[in-house]
């Protein structure tokens, strides 16, 4: 199954397993059912229970609520180049230097 990738993150199958699920869900319920369940990311792969583990008292009404709190939750290591830009700035005033692609 293709998806498309969102703010950089890819569901892949848990996608639709979230948009099936009845909600509202608490975290602990949303985890128990789909804690297992890989999110791809520019770093590579973490799964839903890494990313929403420290969410003990929430609770979700919809599978967009879900992928909003992992956009919110995911770490460091989903960004791509960080700092980067494709807009001209003077990076060599900071010590970035041109990367050729």
């Amino acid at each position: 199954m293709t998806t498309e990738r969102e703010m950089g993150l890819d569901f892949g199958d848990l996608e639709p397993a979230l948009e099936d699920e009845s909600y509202p869900l608490t975290n602990e319920e949303l985890l128990a059912a789909h804690g297992d369940g890989e999110i791809e990311h520019a770093g590579g792969t973490v799964s839903l229970a890494s990313v929403l583990d420290t969410q003990d008292e929430q609770s979700y009404e919809s599978a967009d609520e879900v992928k909003q709190s992992v956009l919110n939750m995911v770490g460091d290591e989903a960004i791509g180049r960080k700092f980067y830009s494709d807009r001209e700035s003077n990076d060599t005033q900071i010590g970035y230097e041109d990367e050729s692609f």
